[in-house]
């Protein structure tokens, strides 16, 4: 299959951990609170996903989007990908 994009949100791990730490605040996920559990996600990211970044960077797919601002903003980064 031919990939037109691989779209990559890019966030710092310290904005994971503080977007994860208030998502447990507000929305009461327990393992969201638990810092063994955040890291483990980073890690799992990082040796399952990043691999494929890796791959398809040189083809020139992989579109990297900043990941900071607020939803609607990280969308409309992203839409611009595909007008």
């Amino acid at each position: 299959m031919k990939l037109d994009h691989v779209v990559n949100i890019a966030v710092s791990d310290d904005q994971v951990r503080a977007r994860l730490l208030k998502r447990a605040q507000i929305e009461g996920r327990a393992d969201d609170a638990d810092p063994k559990v955040i890291q483990n996600r980073i890690d799992t990211y990082k040796s399952q996903s990043e691999p494929c970044l890796t791959f398809y960077r040189p083809s020139g797919v992989v579109r990297d989007i900043d990941g900071i601002g607020t939803i609607d903003e990280v969308f409309a980064r992203i839409e611009k990908i595909f007008k």
